[in-house]
Parts: C-alpha cells; sequence; structure tokens
C-alpha cells in the first residue's frame, strides 16, 4: 500500500510522535510510505526517528506564518497532484492537515477516481480549545473519507451519530519505547543537569508542551501544593517548552519554590528525564492518555492523570486513576509519594495493561484494518 501521512511539522508532539511510529510500522511491513510535512526543521526533534527507507518531502524548503503556509500547500497541491493520485491513502494529521485533506477530498471527487482515500486523525479530542475551532474541525472531518479519534467525549460522540455514513473509529494511542529505565550513571548525570540535589529522594514529573490547552498551570498548581506538603527531599520535573513554559516559572518562582520545580525545557530524548521519575502526573481524556504517559509507563514510571472530561466517571478498572479536582489528584498522589509499595504495584499492573493494549503493533494493526475498510467503501461507491 502506497500511503503519505501528513504533519505540519515534525517536532516534540503527540500527534507528531504517533506519525513517525506508524510510518514506521508500515515501512517495516514493506508498504510505501511518505512523511510529508509544510517545511524542515530540527531533525533531531523528531525526523531523526524515521526509517531510513521513509521518503521525507517538504512542501516549502522554508518556515513562514500560517497564512504562507496555507498559500503554499494549495500551490504544492496543484504542483503535485498526478504524485498525490498515485497514492492509495493520504493521512492528514492536526489542522493544517485537515485543510488540505479536505482540498484533496474535494479535486478527487471534482475529477473522478477514488485515489487517495483521505483519513484523518483528530488528536485534540477533550481538549480546552474554542468552540469555533472544534465545529471548524468537525466540519472539515466531513470532507474526509474517514476519521479517527485517539480518544472519545461528548461532542465527538453525537460528531459520529450525526454522521453516520462517515466512517469514524476510535484507535486508542500506541508507542514504540523501550523497556526500562536508563542506566543509573545517565540518571545521576541527568540529575545533576538540572539540579536535582543527590539528597532528593523522590522526583515527581511530566512531560509535555507548555501550551494553553494542555493545562501546565493546573500540572504546575499540584507540584506547588504537593512541594508544600513534603520536605525538600521531594523534587518535581516539568519537561517541554512552549508559550506558556516562561508564565509558569515565573508563576512558580514568586511562588519561592524554583530550587525545587525544575523547568529545564525541552528534552531530545524524554525517555532520560523518564528515568528519574518515581510518579508520573499527566492529562487523560476519559480513560485515554496521551503518548508521553505511555512512554513513561514503559519506562516503569507509575501514572495517574488529572481528568479533563469533568463528565467522565472514574471507575475502579481504570487503569489509569484520574479525577478532575485539582486537590483530589494532590491529595492521591501525596498517598503514592509516601509508599513506595504501592508505587511499584501500580507501575506492574499499569505495564501489563499498556503492553496488551498500547503497543505500536496494536495501533498500526488497527490503523491498516481502517485503511482496508475506507478504500473497500470508497471502491463500492
Amino acid at each position: 500500500m502506497k500511503i503519505v501521512h501528513f504533519i505540519p511539522m515534525l517536532t516534540k508532539g503527540g500527534g507528531e510522535r504517533v506519525v513517525v511510529d506508524l510510518a514506521n510500522a508500515a515501512i517495516s511491513e514493506g508498504h510505501e510510505v511518505t512523511v510529508l510535512a509544510a517545511f524542515p526543521v530540527d531533525e533531531a526533534l523528531l525526523a531523526n526517528r524515521l526509517s531510513s527507507k521513509i521518503e521525507l518531502r517538504f512542501i516549502s524548503a522554508n518556515p513562514s506564518g500560517r497564512i504562507r503556509r496555507y498559500v503554499a500547500s494549495l500551490i504544492w497541491l496543484v504542483s503535485n497532484w498526478k504524485w498525490i493520485v498515485s497514492k492509495e491513502i493520504f493521512h492528514c494529521h492536526l489542522t493544517q492537515g485537515s485543510v488540505l485533506g479536505a482540498l484533496i477530498h474535494f479535486l478527487r471527487r471534482k475529477y473522478g477516481g477514488n485515489h487517495p482515500a483521505v483519513i484523518e486523525t483528530y488528536h485534540a479530542v477533550g481538549m480546552p480549545i474554542p468552540k469555533w475551532h472544534r465545529r471548524i474541525h468537525a466540519w472539515l472531518c466531513t470532507q474526509h473519507d474517514g476519521v479517527v479519534l485517539m480518544a472519545k467525549d461528548r461532542f465527538w460522540t453525537e460528531f459520529i451519530r450525526k454522521h453516520p455514513r462517515l466512517p469514524t473509529i476510535h484507535i486508542p494511542n500506541g508507542v514504540d519505547s523501550k523497556l526500562g529505565k536508563e542506566n543509573i550513571n545517565l540518571q545521576f548525570n541527568y540529575r545533576k543537569s538540572v539540579n536535582i540535589p543527590t539528597s532528593c529522594k523522590i522526583v515527581v514529573g511530566t512531560v509535555g508542551q507548555f501550551r494553553k490547552e494542555r493545562s501546565p498551570h493546573l500540572l504546575a498548581d499540584i507540584f506547588v501544593r504537593l512541594a508544600r506538603k513534603f520536605p525538600d527531599n521531594v523534587h518535581f520535573l516539568m519537561i517541554g517548552d512552549g508559550a506558556q513554559l516562561a508564565p509558569v516559572r515565573s508563576w512558580i518562582k514568586n511562588e519561592g519554590l524554583e530550587a525545587r520545580i525544575h523547568t529545564p525545557g525541552l528534552s531530545y530524548n524524554p525517555y532520560l528525564p523518564m528515568s528519574v521519575m518515581d510518579l508520573y502526573l499527566t492529562l487523560n481524556v476519559g480513560p485515554t492518555t496521551g503518548i508521553a504517559a505511555l512512554e513513561a509507563v514503559f519506562v516503569g514510571v507509575p501514572v495517574i492523570a488529572l481528568q479533563l472530561d469533568t463528565n467522565f466517571q472514574p471507575s475502579s478498572n481504570d487503569w489509569i486513576w484520574s479525577n478532575n479536582d485539582v486537590q483530589t489528584v494532590t491529595e492521591h498522589m501525596a498517598e503514592l509519594i509516601k509508599d513506595a509499595k504501592a508505587r511499584l504495584n501500580l507501575v506492574n499492573r499499569q505495564l501489563a495493561h499498556a503492553q496488551h493494549y498500547h503497543t505500536i503493533a496494536n495501533m498500526h494493526s488497527a490503523y491498516f484494518d481502517f485503511y482496508l475498510k475506507v478504500i473497500s467503501g470508497l471502491q463500492r461507491n
């Protein structure tokens, strides 16, 4: 099968990581895979994880503003139409991908044929994004041949009900990740590099983008509350960058906790900072967690979550405990900080679940079956 993945930029992020892992899985099974991006960025951010057998293409050679990127996409689309229709799947990700996918879908229907099938993975399910943006994106999804949701919430459940003829599926995130922690010497050197003292006994952390919809201020609030509960031998680590990093740093400094809540910025290899963590805090949408949290589980760090879906009813059977109340999450984390045995039991249970449901093999198999279903539907029509 000839597959194209479009992602605006190959930078750190859950959607971007899904693209890379799916592309690598498909190429390993003998499919022809191209990853298309708006423009090149530092390969160390993510592109260096792509298999050398995957073709990497760019719409433009130079970075530019959003409007120019969209104009460049339109020009590129016209110039490369023959190449596009030679593919079987055009898999689009994020907003620019959704727009480009809708244009391809429109032109394919206008000129006839059923190549390529346009499929979108919508990665922002449950995120607190503006309602107008979500409605526009939902309309764009109706201009595709199939939609994959990485989580479920009330809005998208209603979307599925209203569009029964649009093939839509929920495919949980999977991840291609190492098992176990980095060696102790590298852990020691990393702790030293981010100013975690040798007297520190417990490190509580998170990895993610400092963007408003990712609620980094809420995660920092939980860490501040925990820092006030525990002595100086408990430290906190927030890995990532983005527009909200500076405000979060300023707030932590104003609280007088910059020596215990460490915000070193972007890590090219999050596996290393995860290796020094003893407990991990993430965001969940219903029972669904993100890519970084899945990596943490595979590394061997127990994970709990701040719940973003206010309608979600937690259950004792949830593989990741979550709650939408900041104080309740703080108290639960405090209990785990005190109890090493409970942390060990938790990570063993979570690791068994992740190995069964959240491997890259499971995710790739589900996507490939969906590709075949969508292609079959186009051929029948």
